[in-house]
């Protein structure tokens, strides 16, 4: 389309005829380049996500996933201001959002009292095995009962402080 625009551009300036501006040109191009950027870190995330959900849950490393997740938050909040409002960034953002909450459930599952206590307050039974992943975590989408997991959690840590002064 640019190419055709410079086409006319010249024979109009051939022609000694006035040649109107094509603003929207410019601004898809703009928004081209924009979409393009979102459209990467969309497929970045999705790809680390895809490859963390294949870890086994007893080598999953929370703190590096969280690092990763937090500084590709950080690169989307450097992106221009206009494709905030877009559904794409929003559901990336979203998506973010729950999988860092839902690795903060998961790292507190490797204590048995909380993970028992998790299945009693939530109805949902966890069988932690060899070939338990992060994916299987995922599907449970704890983000969804993550005030749960915080009391389940506060109340375990202050029950090992009783036992320990005991």
């Amino acid at each position: 389309m640019e190419a055709e625009m410079k086409a006319l551009q010249g024979t109009a300036d051939l022609f000694e005829v006035s040649f109107p501006d094509y603003k929207q040109l410019r601004q898809c191009r703009s928004d081209i380049i924009l979409v393009k950027a979102v459209w990467d870190m969309v497929v970045f995330a999705k790809s680390s996500i895809e490859d963390w959900s294949k870890t086994p849950w007893k080598e999953i490393n929370a703190e590096q996933m969280d690092m990763e997740l937090r500084r590709l938050a950080k690169e989307m909040k450097m992106l221009h201001k206009e494709v905030r409002v877009w559904d794409v960034y929003t559901g990336l953002e979203s998506t973010l959002k729950n999988l860092l909450t839902s690795l903060r459930a998961v790292n507190e599952l490797h204590n048995s009292a909380v993970r028992q206590q998790l299945m009693n307050t939530t109805k949902v039974t966890l069988v932690m095995g060899e070939s338990t992943t992060l994916g299987n975590l995922l599907e449970l989408q704890l983000h969804r009962v993550e005030d749960e997991v915080k009391n389940i959690v506060d109340k375990a840590v202050e029950e090992m402080a009783i036992e320990k002064t005991e």
